[in-house]
């Protein structure tokens, strides 16, 4: 479950020159929801991410992490969210996740696990759009949720809480992106690959395309290390 390392510390570099602050582990984190709240632009009080605006949503995933006490949840920007009347900021979330030994076989499983664990993420007075594919994510604040004293703290948390309710997940760090930044572009790239790669994996046992000729995807699998020894497996055992 370690392919994607190589990218970790890509992240670690685009990252550290960022002022980058830990948010409080609330008591009460933001209460979930059964379903996803829909919300017109009219019951919205705050919009991050979005049309016209920047968004990102990345996911890494490796067993050779260690976040120890820094596990938890970040911030790069400013923790009021807005200032004067400007209630639409860009937004990013890049999910860093240490997992249990997943068996390879079980790797693109695992990761739609991952993946399904964001997207049902639902939340009260929130109405939360994302695309994997598409590697954005998109959150309308509910003016009901500001007036029960919405703060980004008590989201963060609560999505961290819901990552880490997952069996195969040992330890989270989720880091959010509020309002204008280059992260947006610089982190794009790796965020692709790692999105690239995640694809060849399902090519490779839906068995959907084992010709590396002719794949598409063959590029991305002579970059990734692993990648290929793992298809030359699976063309092994059909």
């Amino acid at each position: 479950m370690d392919i994607f390392d190589q990218y970790a510390e890509t992240i670690e570099q685009q990252l550290k020159c960022e002022t980058i602050q830990r948010l409080l582990n609330e008591k009460s984190s933001w209460p979930v929801a059964e379903k996803n709240p829909f919300l017109m632009e009219r019951d919205t009080a705050l919009e991050l991410g979005g049309y016209p605006k920047e968004s990102l949503n990345l996911t890494l995933s490796s067993t050779n992490f260690d976040f120890g006490n820094q596990s938890g949840v970040y911030l790069i920007g400013d923790p009021e969210l807005r200032k004067g009347k400007n209630n639409h900021l860009s937004f990013g979330k890049i999910v860093l996740i240490k997992n249990k030994d997943v068996e390879k076989d079980d790797i693109y499983n695992y990761l739609k696990s991952v993946e399904f664990a964001d997207i049902r993420q639902h939340f009260s007075d929130i109405m939360v759009r994302m695309s994997s594919q598409k590697l954005f994510t998109n959150l309308r604040i509910g003016k009901k949720a500001m007036k029960k004293g919405f703060t980004i703290e008590k989201l963060g948390w609560a999505m961290y809480r819901c990552f880490l309710a997952q069996p195969q997940i040992e330890q989270v760090k989720i880091i959010m992106i509020v309002g204008d930044s280059p992260l947006y572009k610089k982190l794009l790239p790796v965020a692709e690959k790692i999105k690239d790669a995640t694809s060849a994996l399902n090519t490779m046992f839906d068995g959907m395309d084992l010709d590396c000729q002719s794949c598409k995807l063959s590029e991305i699998c002579d970059e990734v290390e692993g990648l290929k020894k793992m298809h030359q497996q699976a063309r092994t055992a059909e």
